[in-house]
């Protein structure tokens, strides 16, 4: 999924009841502890490394 706010996210989990979702978009942490708070699902967040800065910015999203 890519999604653009958090209601898409919440639509599927609802009529899906899916055990885990895979977001490639750029959801902020934000987003995804409020999924995360929201639902029982797993979480798979796709990080594009595209050079050391990605990897600085997937630290974003350590603990999560």
């Amino acid at each position: 999924m890519m999604p653009r706010e958090i209601q898409e996210v919440t639509t599927v989990i609802e009529k899906l009841n899916p055990d885990f979702i895979q977001l490639h978009g750029n959801e902020s942490s934000d987003m995804i502890s409020r999924i995360k708070k929201d639902s029982e699902v797993g979480i798979i967040k796709v990080i594009h490394v595209i050079g050391e800065e990605s990897m600085n910015d997937a630290l974003n999203y350590k603990g999560i």
